[in-house]
């Protein structure tokens, strides 16, 4: 900075601090450098701003930042302030806009990821709602440039948060939608026979008893409608542990996917053969294949089965 004093004091230098420290050098650099100061402040309130900013001195930042003001101003520049949205102080942001637009302070909001428990990001849509709804019901004064481009800022910020309210909302209708597929296939007769052959699979016993699922075979009345109930238990598990932010497009290809194999098998292949093929099979590994590979990128049909360790002939 003093090398700049010295070689170069016009040049344009950005600098952005959170008031902390002010002392000669401080004042110094600012009066003489051409500064473009950001000062990040998230709250004008003693109690907020000193649980935030932790061993900082809400009175000691309060006079150092009028300070600033002076310098600045002096200098024919406007000072900017930066500040992170979050848990701890959302109830404010209308506030410090006011104060902004009012003494004609730019104003800029940056996003807070980390840690979590203080990002919006990871409130719920109902609490986020909550949020938007508060922010909207503020009246928005844009007589002055300055007031404009604070305003555009804090609906930008309002935007956001109605971005993120709609992903919280998609992730848990996902949750909500995941429960009651748990609840289904659990209520589903061949999806728990399915299990329980699995499990035999998994222990290493031979011969496996496949009584109840040749009794499900039959109770179904057409092999057709059982292929079908089988096909639909793979489809159902592998979107139950589906976990991508893309879940409904992903999940949709899912079924397509399944349903065109399904149809083709339908087309293509005797019932009964597949009935056969369907009782020794490894459960797990089709399920398994399924989820990584759609129908048309199956090397061929054959590969949609592994014979399990039956004891059958």
């Amino acid at each position: 900075m003093e090398t700049m004093i010295r070689r170069n004091p016009h040049a344009l230098v950005h600098i952005t601090t959170n008031g902390t420290v002010y002392n000669n050098k401080v004042q110094r650099i600012l009066e003489k450098l051409n500064v473009v100061l950001i000062v990040s402040i998230d709250s004008f309130e003693k109690e907020t701003y000193e649980q935030i900013r932790v061993n900082a001195n809400y009175e000691r930042v309060m006079e150092n930042f009028e300070a600033f003001v002076r310098i600045i101003r002096a200098k024919g520049r406007s000072l900017t302030l930066a500040t992170c949205p979050m848990t701890l102080n959302w109830r404010e942001i209308p506030s410090i806009l006011e104060r902004c637009n009012k003494e004609d302070f730019p104003l800029y909001f940056n996003t807070l990821w980390f840690p979590l428990e203080l990002s919006l990001r990871h409130l719920s849509s109902t609490e986020l709602h909550e949020i938007i709804t508060y922010y909207k019901g503020f009246e928005l004064t844009d007589t002055t440039f300055v007031q404009r481009e604070n305003n555009a800022m804090f609906l930008s910020l309002i935007h956001q948060l109605e971005h993120w309210r709609d992903l919280a909302h998609s992730l848990e209708m996902k949750l909500a939608n995941r429960k009651t597929l748990q609840a289904q296939l659990e209520q589903n007769a061949l999806y728990r026979v399915l299990g329980r052959i699995q499990t035999q699979m998994d222990a290493g016993i031979s011969p496996i008893d496949l009584s109840d699922l040749q009794e499900l075979i039959q109770s179904a009345g057409k092999t057709e409608q059982f292929i079908r109930q089988y096909f639909g238990v793979i489809y159902q598990s592998i979107a139950l542990h589906m976990t991508t932010d893309d879940y409904q497009l992903k999940e949709l290809n899912l079924k397509r996917s399944i349903e065109a194999l399904q149809e083709h098998l339908l087309a293509n292949e005797d019932h009964e053969e597949l009935a056969k093929k369907i009782s020794v099979n490894d459960h797990r590994y089709t399920t398994t294949l399924l989820a990584q590979v759609t129908f048309e990128q199956l090397e061929s049909i054959d590969q949609l089965w592994k014979r399990g360790d039956t004891g059958m002939e």
